[in-house]
């Protein structure tokens, strides 16, 4: 017999939300670029200033906001254009091996699944 095999979908990562669909925003992505893809789990930060989605950088200089965990991206998205997309962004249960973080440095899950909690995304 063969074995069954799941399939996760774009909302892999989510573990359990707030009813009705609380934890969700439609947000702004900004571009990621032509040839960048952003995949659903991928951590993502808030610029200040315009409100637009980008993957989270603790390195970016000059701070805009976006060096913060705000959100996990629900859908892919890609192109060299802004897009609206849907941002897990509050109130949520999350499975933490299922999110893209910045780097493959430890020290940078760490910071930013902490950030996550504050807005009380949980990574588990």
């Amino acid at each position: 017999m063969a074995p069954v095999v799941k399939r996760l979908g774009k909302f892999g990562f989510l573990s359990s939300e707030a009813n009705g669909y609380r934890s969700r925003e439609e947000v702004t992505v900004e571009a990621p670029g032509a040839d960048v893809t952003l995949e659903a789990g991928t951590v993502m930060g808030r610029i200040t200033s315009s409100g637009k989605y980008v993957r989270v950088d603790p390195d970016l200089s000059p701070t805009d906001g976006s060096q913060t965990a705000a959100g996990i991206l629900c859908e892919e998205v890609t192109g060299a254009a802004d897009v609206q997309a849907t941002v897990i962004v509050r109130d949520a249960e999350v499975v933490l091996s299922k999110l893209i973080f910045s780097a493959a440095s430890p020290s940078n899950a760490t910071d930013e699944t902490a950030e996550l909690a504050s807005v009380g995304i949980i990574a588990r």
